[in-house]
């Protein structure tokens, strides 16, 4: 039986502070909520506890990045990183970042690197006993660390080479590519676009082919410290799964394993946030609050930006659900049994259940329709992010939902970049609501063909309209509003509900109030704010029901 969730306002046993309803830690001393007691629901659970603000970039949209000059340099897709995505709300103003340690008593300086992994630099040891202990796992050798300043950590992130010819015509055809499904408009320059990001988001990473960390920031500061938490746990990861398998790669199982494994590493760091004492997490907070300040890139396209963030927004609720069937151990087996798409990620309980991806072949090319890359996967929450790009979220996720595998492929026709892919569906009815979203989204646009192949398969196909066409763009974004959406199943499943109840809580309020309301949620920093009263209505009565209704 589900646990009932007691959201009223209650007082810490440890220090005394007065809380509001939703915080499920102490503002006061950080500790966590006590269990609930079974009793009535007063109040809506909180959403997650950090925020992301947008799901991940369709892989057929992925900008081709220009050849690395050097083997220190690594751009966002072939390390694993820690992002500052945003600042969001929940129980505080928090970021999705990584988090923290047990206590930071003083500023600690010392050498800007660890050359040498024979043994540990003693001012982590900390830290990585930490990691150790809520991972369940144990190093099986040092890991080397450098600690940069922001310039050279800059570089270490970014690519600011200039681009050749070929390079220059590869970023120009996925401009192209991403004007043909509805992304962007214009002439973006997206290598600019995505150095800017990485270089004001990403504040540390571990590099798998370095087999080291590599930190922003020389002193020991609570924010460095937290990076570190969340590093050490991918050097972890690496040393008992390997992490290989994280890079350039833009199928749909990269991306799964990508974010199971931000996800367990954000996890771990979270737990080292909430050991921090009063005066270290009013430090780190403070600092964090300023660095999402910096790290907002409104000039910058909001695919590159929800590539980015996928991992950190959609895969939380995905550790929690395996976390909570069975600890460190079931996320241990997913680690060797990884997930193979966007939709298990989504939805964990696919996953669980051993669904698999259907096979789908590539789409068939015509006479004059010249290839450009090679076939590969789209996604579901890709496919969303295209078909919302023009629709609601409320279609484009009835769209989508019924999602069961897909190819993809760019090609040239009559000197435009082109893309198509084939998606199969889970049934005919779920291929129905596909289809008619697509021809409704075909509406829109200038060159696209939309055609049912089978019962359960149905062919997509858009050619760039040129930089002049423009459309205007549904806000909130459906992508926008299933990332709310993952964030809140994952925030219900911290205060005590089980994936499939939280899911169905969800969906019911968002039904309920609409996706802007919903979506809105993400903007709001004030826990007092008067908008989160239709969302805590909603909440209330739709619990009870799921609990009843709901198979666990």
């Amino acid at each position: 039986m589900e646990p009932e969730l007691d959201l009223s306002a209650w007082e810490c046993p440890n220090c005394g502070y007065a809380n509001d309803g939703i915080r499920g830690f102490c503002k006061g001393c950080r500790k966590q909520r006590p269990l609930p007691k079974r009793q009535p629901i007063e109040t809506t659970p909180p959403p997650s506890s950090r925020r992301p603000r947008a799901a991940k970039a369709p892989k057929m949209a992925k900008p081709p990045r220009p050849a690395q000059t050097s083997d220190s340099t690594y751009g966002p897709r072939e390390i694993v990183v820690t992002v500052l995505v945003a600042v969001v709300f929940v129980a505080a103003l928090l970021t999705a970042i990584v988090r923290t340690t047990d206590h930071t008593p003083s500023l600690a300086t010392g050498p800007a690197s660890t050359p040498s992994a024979s043994k540990w630099d003693p001012r982590v040891l900390d830290i990585v006993q930490f990691d150790e202990r809520r991972r369940g796992l144990q190093f099986k050798h040092p890991v080397p660390m450098d600690f940069l300043d922001s310039a050279a950590f800059d570089k270490k992130v970014s690519n600011t080479d200039s681009p050749s010819a070929n390079q220059k015509n590869e970023l120009n055809d996925a401009v192209g590519e991403l004007r043909a499904v509805g992304l962007v408009e214009g002439t973006p320059d997206l290598q600019a676009q995505e150095n800017k990001l990485a270089q004001s988001s990403i504040l540390g990473l571990y590099s798998p082919k370095d087999k080291r960390v590599y930190v922003r920031g020389s002193n020991l500061t609570p924010d460095v410290r937290v990076t570190l938490a969340h590093e050490l746990t991918h050097a972890l990861q690496d040393q008992y799964f390997g992490l290989d398998r994280i890079g350039d790669s833009s199928d749909g199982a990269s991306t799964a394993f990508r974010a199971l494994a931000e996800a367990d590493a954000s996890r771990v760091e979270d737990s080292y946030v909430d050991t921090l004492n009063s005066a270290d997490a009013k430090a780190y907070e403070d600092t964090r609050q300023q660095q999402a300040k910096q790290a907002d890139v409104p000039d910058t396209s909001e695919v590159l930006v929800d590539e980015l963030a996928f991992p950190y927004v959609f895969g939380p609720a995905f550790v929690a659900t395996l976390e909570d069937e069975g600890g460190n151990d079931a996320v241990d087996r997913a680690f060797k049994n990884p997930p193979q798409s966007e939709a298990q990620i989504v939805d964990p309980q696919s996953y669980l259940a051993g669904v698999k991806v259907t096979k789908v072949p590539a789409p068939e090319l015509r006479s004059g329709q010249k290839r450009i890359n090679k076939p590969h996967d789209v996604g579901q929450v890709s496919m969303l992010e295209v078909l919302g790009s023009r629709l609601p979220y409320e279609q484009a996720w009835a769209a989508v939902k019924g999602w069961s595998g897909d190819q993809g492929l760019t090609y040239r026709e009559n000197g435009k970049v082109c893309f198509a892919s084939d998606t199969a569906l889970k049934d005919s009815a779920s291929a129905d609501a596909f289809e008619g979203a697509g021809k409704a989204w075909a509406a829109t646009m200038p060159s696209v063909s939309v055609v049912r192949f089978s019962p359960t398969v149905v062919d997509f196909r858009s050619c760039d309209p040129g930089a002049a066409y423009n459309h205007p763009m549904p806000q909130p974004s459906a992508f926008k509003t299933l990332s709310v959406r993952s964030e809140f199943i994952a925030g219900l499943q911290k205060s005590g509900l089980k994936h499939a109840v939280a899911a169905c809580v969800t969906d019911a309020v968002i039904a309920n109030v609409g996706a802007g309301p919903f979506a809105a949620i993400g903007d709001v920093t004030d826990e007092n704010d008067p908008s989160l009263a239709p969302i805590q209505r909603a909440a209330r009565q739709v619990i009870g029901t799921c609990q009843r209704t709901t198979r666990t």
